[in-house]
C-alpha cells in the first residue's frame, strides 16, 4: 500500500540580498567564469536583461538580479547542489559586492491520496474547535510557523503550509532557512525574547563587501544541516496527514 501523502514537486531557491549589478548578469557571463557548461548557456531563455534587472533561465538554473537582490533557483532536486555551487562562485568572483541577508528556500507541493487524508492534515495543522461555532466549517487556509536558528547566526527559520494551486487535494509546503550575516553570541531563550531590542537589532545588518566570506561559510558549512532540516520538516507535515 502506497503512502497516504507523497511529495511530487520540488524547488529550492538561494536568495542574497544587498547591493548587486543586474547589467554583468547573464548567461554568458556564467559560462565565461565556469559556472555554467557551453550547451547549458546555449540554451539560455532570457526573458530580460536591462541594467535594472536580469532574468534568464538556462537550462536547469533560473537567475533573477536586481539592485537588492540575487536569486538562484532549479526545480530538478538533482540539480540543488549545483545551485549552490553556482551562487558560491558568483560569490567569490563579486568579491568586493555588499550583502547583508542569505536565505535558503525549499519548497515542496505534497499530494493526498484523497480528500479525507487532505482535511486530516489541516486539521492536524490547524485544530478547529476553536473557532467553532462562531465560524461554520472553519477551513485551514495558511500557517505560518517561525523558529530561531540553531546556531551562531543571526535570522530564523520560517515553515508556511496552504493548499497547492498545483496539486489537487495538496498542500504547498515553504521552508525558508533566513541567515542575517552576523553571529550573535546566544539565540533567543524564551518567547519574551523575541521582543527584546536587542535580539531585533541582531536581526539588520548593513550591506557589506566583508560579508561574503560569511555568506560562502554558510553556504559551503551549513548547507546539509539546512536540507536535513528541511526534508524533516516535509516528512513532518506529511505525517500529520497518515495519523
Amino acid at each position: 500500500m502506497g503512502s497516504a501523502i507523497t511529495k511530487e514537486v520540488e524547488s529550492l531557491s538561494i536568495v542574497l540580498r544587498g547591493s548587486f549589478n543586474p547589467a554583468i548578469m547573464s548567461p554568458g557571463w556564467l559560462l565565461a567564469n565556469g559556472l555554467l557548461g557551453e550547451a547549458e548557456a546555449n540554451q539560455a531563455q532570457p526573458e530580460i536583461i536591462i541594467p535594472d534587472i536580469s532574468i534568464f533561465t538556462a537550462a536547469w538554473l533560473r537567475c533573477q538580479v536586481t539592485h537588492d537582490q540575487m536569486l538562484f533557483s532549479t526545480v530538478e532536486p538533482q540539480e540543488f547542489e549545483r545551485a549552490r555551487d553556482v551562487a558560491v562562485g558568483v560569490l567569490n568572483i563579486l568579491e568586493h559586492t555588499p550583502v547583508a541577508f542569505l536565505g535558503l528556500n525549499h519548497e515542496a507541493h505534497i499530494v493526498a491520496s484523497s480528500m479525507d487524508v487532505w482535511h486530516r492534515l489541516g486539521d492536524a495543522l490547524a485544530p478547529k474547535d476553536l473557532w467553532e461555532p462562531e465560524l461554520r466549517l472553519p477551513g485551514m487556509r495558511s500557517v505560518t510557523i517561525e523558529g530561531v536558528r540553531p546556531d551562531e547566526f543571526a535570522g530564523h527559520i520560517q515553515v508556511s503550509v496552504q493548499p497547492s494551486a498545483r496539486v489537487q487535494p495538496g498542500i504547498y509546503v515553504s521552508y525558508n532557512d533566513h541567515y542575517v550575516l552576523r553571529t550573535v553570541e546566544e539565540q533567543p531563550k524564551t518567547r519574551a525574547d523575541f521582543v527584546d531590542p536587542a535580539i531585533a537589532d541582531s536581526k539588520t545588518v548593513p550591506p557589506s563587501a566583508e560579508l561574503i566570506p560569511l555568506a560562502i561559510k554558510i553556504l559551503s558549512e551549513k548547507w546539509a544541516d539546512s536540507r536535513e532540516r528541511s526534508e524533516a520538516i516535509f516528512l513532518k507535515v506529511m505525517s500529520a496527514g497518515e495519523k
